[in-house]
């Protein structure tokens, strides 16, 4: 039996800490506090200060009352985005069009790219936390991520993009990676081969297994041994694709690529002009992603791609109705893949 005590004692622990308590463990004022944490005035706080308090809400995740806080005509439309590569078209892609969707919103959206590092992505969060977000759009590097379970702890909504994580109850913004993957092999077999390879990126992602998965249940229909098709993954470089092709392909017979991401296909297409092979009467190709360079290379390259705008502007829309709406109901979205047949698979 619990005694009154220790009752108090956890209803003490898990009460949310205020902004005295901020101003208690840094040594200053609420009033100090406050102006630090609001970064509304323009009253001058040494940096020193300015360091305690942020340490101070930082440790004591603290959190302000976003609703309070606009009733008092103070700023709280302020998102971030963290992806994993800002570089890569696919997410640069996303991002602008949660940045056009937000700010279309009258809402700010900050941009960071996480490089696929979890303590990276950890420290981002952290910041945000006391820069007072009121809420984050992200693509996670982990399953399992301390960064999701951070957000969770503290209180402040997210909104899942791409990547799915550990756990439930919020929103997530997907495509379909497998059909994406059936889909390529299909447009290879239907057109006669049957000599296949697949270049795929090695990373423990859902995202990346689901497309070798999709690829591999088409074959098998097709009554295709897995065994006669090549398997190569390796870095999501184009330098790593470019030469694990120059050392398959010259030893196999293979009539068709499918490239499981779009960087490891500019491998490839590099790779097959330095033997002299021609796309597709040599080799016929289809790459995952749709960067630009794909339609204007000849010939233009048949892609499997993500519907990078609609995931952008679907993930900033589910946020800023989180935040506006507290009876909403979070839920998983997978958005249909999109086929762009072209000139780079040759019907046998």
């Amino acid at each position: 039996m619990r005694t009154a005590d220790n009752g108090d004692h956890n209803s003490e622990r898990m009460k949310k800490p205020t902004l005295r308590d901020v101003a208690r463990l840094a040594g200053t004022s609420v009033s100090t506090a406050s102006v630090v944490l609001s970064r509304t005035s323009n009253k001058f706080v040494s940096d020193e200060l300015r360091r305690k308090v942020m340490e101070a809400a930082a440790q004591l995740q603290y959190r302000p009352n976003i609703p309070a806080r606009r009733m008092r005509g103070k700023p709280g439309r302020f998102l971030a985005i963290l992806v994993p590569q800002c570089e890569n078209v696919y997410f640069n892609r996303i991002v602008i069009s949660a940045e056009n969707y937000a700010n279309a919103h009258d809402y700010t959206l900050s941009i960071f790219s996480t490089f696929d590092e979890e303590e990276r992505e950890l420290k981002f969060i952290n910041n945000l936390i006391s820069l007072q977000v009121d809420g984050v759009l992200i693509s996670p590097a982990q399953y399992k991520s301390k960064s999701v379970d951070l957000l969770r702890q503290v209180g402040i909504p997210f909104v899942v993009i791409d990547r799915p994580v550990e756990g439930t109850n919020f929103d997530f913004v997907t495509t379909d990676y497998y059909q994406g993957g059936y889909q390529a092999a299909r447009i290879l077999l239907s057109s006669g081969h049957r000599k296949l390879a697949f270049f795929g990126w090695a990373r423990p992602l859902k995202v990346i297994a689901d497309r070798r998965a999709g690829f591999e249940a088409a074959v098998r229909e097709a009554g295709i041994p897995l065994e006669e098709v090549v398997f190569w993954e390796g870095e999501r470089k184009r330098e790593a694709a470019c030469q694990a092709a120059h050392e398959i392909l010259p030893r196999t017979e293979i009539t068709a690529i499918f490239a499981g991401h779009h960087q490891i296909g500019e491998g490839i297409v590099d790779a097959l002009r330095e033997q002299g092979k021609r796309i597709p009467e040599d080799v016929s190709v289809v790459i995952f992603g749709n960067p630009p360079w794909a339609s204007i290379i000849s010939p233009r390259l048949t892609c499997i791609a993500q519907p990078e705008s609609a995931i952008g502007a679907r993930a900033a829309e589910l946020m800023i109705r989180r935040l506006e709406n507290p009876d909403h109901t979070p839920g998983t979205y997978v958005l249909p893949i999109e086929v762009f047949e072209r000139e780079s698979v040759r019907r046998l």
